[in-house]
């Protein structure tokens, strides 16, 4: 029966389904344990709000990564079209 469960959700993840759906949003996942991690996320502490928008992060690089889209900065070049 294991065996069969495991080509069940093998066959499942083969065609792009996500059987893991989290209770707070509804955003679903195709692994238990990112479903876990994500949920992590309703309950955590947001002690970085975006001047801008007043969206919270949880960690100082998160809300930079987050600023960039406000500003349009692209730190990072293209090697091929610059």
């Amino acid at each position: 029966l294991s065996r069969h469960d495991g080509e069940a959700t093998g066959e499942a993840m083969a065609a792009g389904a996500r059987p893991f759906r989290c209770g707070a949003c509804g955003k679903r996942f195709g692994a238990s344990a990112t479903l876990t991690r994500h949920q992590a996320l309703h309950g955590a502490e947001r002690p970085f709000s975006c001047a801008e928008c007043g969206r919270g992060f949880c960690d100082r690089a998160a809300l930079a990564m987050h600023r960039r889209g406000h500003t349009g900065e692209r730190p990072f070049a293209c090697a091929e079209c610059g």
